[in-house]
Parts: structure tokens; sequence; C-alpha cells
């Protein structure tokens, strides 16, 4: 096989790829429980934190995790970005919930 259409069968291999993943998102996305682990791996990976650390490799570290997670939280964003917001109202609906807010709204 000549170097180009090794490429493109390169090409085509990744994009098939990239497809089953982004189905694989949106159905976590359409689903609680998905919704819910999608939540706790950008928890871990701890979106929204600074990873500045004093020592120098626990900060490598840390910008790893948080490279993982972005990566995770972009693709969720390319795909269903809907579905990331009712994430996160689900997350603060069940804060004003677990703090005893009467005004909670009831979710799905």
């Amino acid at each position: 096989m000549d170097e180009k259409a090794e490429y493109r069968q390169q090409v085509r291999e990744q994009k098939r790829i990239d497809g089953e993943i982004n189905a694989a998102i949106s159905a976590l996305l359409e689903h609680s429980n998905g919704r819910e682990l999608l939540w706790w791996l950008l928890t871990i990976t701890k979106i929204g934190q600074q990873p500045w650390q004093m020592n120098a490799l626990a900060a490598s570290f840390n910008c790893g995790e948080l490279n993982v997670g972005l990566q995770l939280w972009s693709r969720i964003m390319e795909v269903n970005p809907a579905g990331y917001v009712r994430m996160m109202q689900e997350k603060a609906d069940g804060r004003r919930s677990d703090n005893g807010d009467s005004d909670a709204g009831d979710g799905d």
C-alpha cells in the first residue's frame, strides 16, 4: 500500500473511531446514570480547579489529570452541549435539595 492510501485509511479509521466515541458519549448523556458517570470523571480530573502545586512533579501530575478532563469536556461540548448543561442543572438541583432549599427543581 502506498503512503497516500495508507494515510487515507488511517483518516477513515480515525473518523470511524471518533463517531463511535461520540455515539457513546451521546448515549451516556441520555441517561441519568450516564450523566452521573461523566460528571464523576470530570470531577476526578479536576475540571475548574487550578493544577498548580509547589512541587513541580505534583503540578505536572495535576496538569495531566486536568488535560484528560478538558479533552472529555471538549468532546461532551462537541457532541451535546445541552447534555452538559443538563448535568450541571441536575448537580445544582441536587445541592439545593441537599441543603434543604424548598425551590429546587424536579430534575427530569
